[in-house]
């Protein structure tokens, strides 16, 4: 039977009047990977705030290798054998993968820097994660996902006990996701525990022997063995069952309202495809498919080679992203932080942006009126901000949200999402599923990248499969199944 390495016992933290924490109790034993599951604002981020010394707790006890111990400052948490991988990677981009790894614990000989010893000690840190880049690399020149390695490898370095992964997927591909696995799995043989907090479902069943849940800054559980199912999950984090997230209760019409035909460009073959009035059509395919890109041609950020595109029936032609909003067209990126919002502003002025000329008068900007029209999209959404509220500060579903009320502001007839629930909680995407479900009774022809299978499948009427940069296939109906898509995306079938 594996040691306890860490206890939460009782916990409890308030800010003022809000209580964050509520009597929580969580538990790591050595070489496991324990899974912290919940919706945004459970109290995840708080809970691993504790442990990095960033907040000290209100009351409850924090026990690390059978002491009871108070952790002051990050120092001090680093020290004790706990390390954070945060979602927002903690790295110096101007400094070599050396100097990263050692920053704060350099090799030092008689007050001078030993740049060999200092050197000699990255590189077979970096062999103990299977690294593939040199300890001279500047960090700036590294992908996300060696980025990503090189704050593992500092804090296996340090001799991390328990190391704490929060949302260690986003921005990487699937291919680095599994090198990922591959390094946790290591540690975990090596004695080390692992907090994995993720959204991804999926992720939690290849890696968690436990998942305990929280909901409101408190315990629901914690699940073992057989008991890590989808189903029990979802129901303990929102506290309803999983059929409930994917409701259609709307059938398109028959009416053809956009249509892509023959579209070629840098990174897209000869690419063909329709949407009905109310319908949603989804895309799936691998990364680097061309999905994504498919999208920016038909948004105008990228140019179109050789295609037309029809709007209810009507040749339109697309020279930008203005353009195609004038055509009723309007897209919401993959990435919302660096393509979609403005980060440091406000709701009210992220949501009213794209529309802005309505409120404009001689005497400036109508402000009231600009608040009414942030107002009226927040409710529906279930946003849970104020007007001034910079959108820095919300929650990624939240950022989502604001995101959408922009564009269902001037949305007229066509709606691309790119990843619309990428990064967000269970709750939030049940939200954002009501929302598409509502704005197709309206008669919004709606288009719907995606990587997660199981969305595609529980939204969508029709499926588009790319490979290669083409459309690949086409189902619809039964033929609507995580199975069928990945046979044509990975080249088992051509429709």
């Amino acid at each position: 039977m594996a040691e306890k390495l860490l206890e939460l016992s009782h916990v409890s933290k308030n800010f003022g009047n809000t209580m964050a924490l509520h009597d929580v109790s969580f538990d790591l034993l050595e070489g496991e990977v324990h899974a912290l599951v919940g919706e945004n604002g459970a109290g995840k981020s708080t809970l691993i705030n504790l442990l990095g010394g960033i907040h000290q707790p209100s009351s409850g006890s924090i026990i690390f290798e059978g002491r009871e111990v108070r952790i002051h400052d990050p120092r001090e948490s680093t020290d004790m054998g706990i390390s954070i991988v945060h979602q927002e990677l903690m790295i110096c981009e101007d400094l070599t993968v050396a100097q990263n790894i050692f920053l704060g614990r350099e090799f030092l000989k008689s007050g001078f820097l030993s740049d060999g010893q200092q050197r000699e000690a990255a590189a077979r840190a970096l062999e103990r994660v299977n690294a593939k880049f040199s300890p001279d690399e500047v960090v700036r020149k590294l992908s996300t996902a060696n980025r990503q390695i090189v704050e593992i490898t500092r804090a296996v370095s340090a001799g991390a006990k328990c190391v704490i992964f929060d949302e260690p997927t986003t921005s990487i591909t699937e291919k680095d996701t599994e090198n990922l696995y591959e390094i946790i799995k290591k540690l975990r043989s090596e004695g080390v525990g692992i907090i994995y907090i993720s959204h991804r479902l999926e992720e939690i069943f290849e890696l968690a022997d436990r998942v305990t849940v929280l909901r409101d800054g408190q315990t629901v559980g914690t699940l073992t063995g057989d008991d890590i199912n989808q189903d029990k999950i979802v129901s303990m984090m929102v506290g309803r069952q999983l059929s409930q997230f994917y409701i259609r209760r709307n059938k398109p019409g028959e009416k053809i309202v956009f249509e892509a035909e023959h579209i070629s460009g840098e990174k897209v073959n000869d690419s063909s495809f329709y949407v009905k009035e109310g319908e949603i059509v989804g895309f799936s395919g691998m990364v680097g498919s061309g999905r994504t890109e498919l999208m920016q041609i038909l948004f105008g950020v990228d140019k179109m080679e050789t295609g037309t595109v029809k709007v209810e029936g009507k040749q339109v032609h697309i020279t930008g992203p203005a353009s195609a909003v004038a055509h009723g067209i309007v897209y919401l990126p993959e990435d919302r932080k660096t393509e979609g919002l403005f980060l440091r502003m406000s709701v009210r002025d992220n949501t009213t942006i794209g529309c802005l000329k309505q409120f404009m008068s001689k005497f400036g900007i109508n402000r009231k009126k600009e608040s009414e029209i942030a107002a009226k999209y927040a409710a529906p959404l279930k946003l849970k901000a104020v007007p001034d509220q910079a959108v820095i500060s919300l929650s990624g579903g939240n950022q989502q949200k604001v995101l959408m009320g922009r564009w269902l502001n001037v949305a007229r007839k066509v709606i691309i999402l790119d990843e619309p629930t990428r990064g967000i909680d269970v709750g939030a995407k049940a939200d954002i599923y009501g929302i598409l479900d509502e704005l197709t009774a309206q008669g919004f022809a709606i288009i719907m990248v995606s990587s997660e299978l199981q969305e595609i499948v529980g939204m969508c009427d029709r499926v588009y499969i790319m490979r290669d940069h083409t459309i690949a296939g086409c189902v619809e109906g039964d033929d609507i199944t995580q199975v069928k898509i990945m046979e044509i995306a990975a080249g088992g079938v051509r429709k």
